[in-house]
């Protein structure tokens, strides 16, 4: 019998420019309903688990057939994006590199703030949504468990946690180091999106005039 492989493909903000990432992210659940459907039907997949944050878009397969399987991922996912004519180019990774690459994803050391402390939640709701799913099996079902395990020991062994650790902590760190004290200053949030609400929470109210 032949050996599983391990295969990753996905974007992010290492690859695409926002409003690109932004559409295959919004894809994201389109994406997860396909990847099932193969798992659960005659394609070339053992075992998937998708990856959907707020700056990337990444599926995590295994099968046996490994060429056709990444074909299939890529038809997948290479839908033409931001009124262009071509699919974006998903970046493809297997084996140890695909591992490594998620460990270091859930360490935060792949996120556009590093060490970032929510992709390791991020992390966790992926393999919940595709337990849900019933689309993981033992490979991935390991290669989960190591990816949180690092990232937890990335945290309370090192220094990553040291700094702000989001953007919206960034942001608020950069308006304190750019101004000084936020006591009776006027704020402007632009946007009212999920890293706009962070941001307004970690603002002092009792400083700030509005």
């Amino acid at each position: 019998m032949s050996t599983p492989h391990l295969l990753e493909i996905g974007l992010s903000h290492e690859e695409a420019p926002l409003p690109v990432l932004e559409q295959a992210i919004g894809r994201a659940d389109a994406v997860r309903e396909a990847v099932a459907s193969f798992v659960h039907g005659s394609e070339p997949l053992d075992e998937v688990a998708v990856l959907a944050t707020c700056h990337r878009l990444e599926v995590y397969a295994v099968t046996h057939h490994p060429a056709a399987a990444r074909t299939l991922l890529r038809e997948t996912l290479a839908v033409p994006l931001d009124g262009s004519t071509a699919p974006p180019a998903f970046v493809a990774r297997q084996a140890h590199d695909a591992a490594h690459h998620l460990c270091a994803i859930a360490a935060g050391l792949k996120s556009l703030v590093v060490g970032e402390r929510e992709i390791l939640d991020q992390v966790h709701a992926a393999w919940r949504m595709a337990t849900a799913h019933a689309t993981p099996g033992p490979v991935l079902a390991v290669l989960f468990r190591h990816a949180i395990r690092a990232g937890r020991r990335a945290r309370r062994e090192t220094l990553l946690g040291a700094q702000p650790a989001s953007l919206a902590e960034v942001a608020v760190h950069a308006a304190r180091c750019a101004a000084g004290s936020l006591r009776n200053r006027h704020i402007l949030l632009v946007g009212a999106g999920r890293i706009g609400r962070l941001t307004h929470a970690l603002l002092p109210h009792d400083e700030i005039a509005s």
